[in-house]
């Protein structure tokens, strides 16, 4: 094989190697919109990620027993004359003290840095789930201003055949100005519903490639509504509702405030320390040895440890009610949705079997009425334009089904 045959053969290979790549660059599915994003660094994510992680770290700082105190110093010393000897008291003093906090506090400090980690933690997993709604929103968008430019590109080839028609009815004298024009108007409000469909493909195409990055520009998406997935029952959909990571949330914040309950009830108890000094002395007496024990004395506890032990109980109390009115909201909110689901889908139904169908037998009657001249052809386009609207109203229900699905999986609280 001589070198110019075996280029031809390598470019050829490649060509065939990349053309998948490349066509899979210019497609996007449902599956692979929400695969980006969950692989995609949001800036939102991960400052909660890194909050977590430093309350944790804290935690763990703040339940270690304290670093203890040296303590020098010289004692004792006559002031008239400071000599170190003279006085059998003075002496130079080496001392160490160290607090010894309570096992439990150090255990609850460490437990509250850990459930307030959480806290966090499940944050990053509700926005999370925010998001990926967000991006199936937008690709049932996308693929509804997909379809429906195509349906309104055929409906405006219609509508140009239709002007034909009626530019040559007009020369004959067989139709009047007042058509023409209306036809022109019509013509003219297509244009402007094109125009506004490839506005909202822009706006859509932008919003998406936040989360997805540029491919979101340039993709065109691929397969149907059919990989909206589709929900379980509602009551069990209300039962997995607890294990939302946005109720999840509120529960590591319960947990958190319950902790600081019990740290308040810790200050009703001493606070232990130990003091050991060594001092030492001149003229060969004899050095002196300190041994110390401290702790508190809780005994005025109306303004410190009662309203902090108060003022935690209010604390949990508020952290409660709150996660009670969030979840009654989500309650409220997945009914809605699906109810929602079920109605579109009810109305999705009548459109493709009953609207759709008769429209299109209509159309299909004046074509045969038409062919022997017992039609006019600017009826069978009217009719057949009708089918169009039929196709677009159609694919705006299978948007709006597929939004509600978007909803009824953000309520299952799965990241898939």
């Amino acid at each position: 094989m001589s070198i110019f045959h075996y280029f031809c053969a390598v470019a050829l290979l490649s060509v065939h190697i990349s053309a998948p790549l490349q066509a899979e660059e210019h497609t996007l599915s449902l599956s692979q919109a929400v695969a980006l994003s969950t692989s995609h660094d949001e800036p939102s994510l991960l400052a909660h990620r890194a909050q977590a992680e430093s309350i944790r770290a804290a935690s763990l700082s703040q339940s270690s027993l304290p670093d203890p105190k040296v303590k020098l110093g010289l004692a004792n010393l006559p002031y008239h004359d400071l000599r170190f000897n003279q006085d059998p008291m003075t002496q130079i003093k080496l001392g160490l003290h160290q607090d010894i906090p309570s096992g439990t506090r150090r255990r609850l400090i460490r437990e509250r840095g850990l459930e307030s980690a959480k806290i966090f933690t499940h944050q990053a997993t509700a926005e999370r789930l925010l998001i990926i709604r967000e991006v199936r929103y937008l690709w049932g968008q996308l693929l509804f201003t997909h379809h429906s430019t195509r349906f309104l590109l055929e409906k405006q080839e219609k509508l140009a055949d239709l002007s034909r028609s009626l530019a040559d009815n007009y020369i004959s004298g067989r139709e009047n100005a007042q058509n023409m024009l209306l036809l022109d108007a019509e013509m003219a409000l297509l244009e402007d519903s094109l125009e506004q469909m490839a506005q909202e493909e822009n706006i859509t195409r932008l919003k998406l490639a936040r989360h997805i990055g540029g491919r979101a520009m340039t993709a065109v998406p691929v397969g149907n509504y059919a990989q909206f997935t589709m929900p379980p029952t509602l009551s069990n959909l209300e039962d997995n509702l607890l294990n939302h990571p946005a109720l999840q949330q509120q529960n590591a914040k319960i947990r958190a405030k319950n902790k600081n309950i019990g740290l308040a009830q810790e200050d009703y108890k001493p606070n232990w320390g130990i003091d050991i000094g060594y001092g030492f002395r001149s003229g060969g007496r004899s050095d002196l040895l300190t041994a110390m024990v401290t702790f508190d004395l809780p005994i005025f506890t109306g303004n410190r440890q009662d309203k902090k032990l108060y003022a935690a109980r209010k604390s949990k109390l508020a952290a409660e009610f709150t996660h009670m009115a969030i979840e009654q909201d989500m309650r409220r909110n997945l009914k809605v949705a699906y109810s929602k689901w079920q109605r579109t889908s009810k109305r999705l139904v009548l459109h493709e079997t009953r609207i759709l169908s008769r429209t299109e037998a209509a159309a299909q009657a004046t074509a045969q009425s038409y062919a022997r001249d017992n039609a006019r052809y600017d009826h069978m386009i009217r009719v057949a334009l009708g089918v169009l609207d039929i196709k677009i109203k159609i694919e705006e229900l299978k948007m709006m089904q597929a939004k509600t699905l978007a909803d009824l999986a953000y309520f299952k609280g799965n990241i898939q």
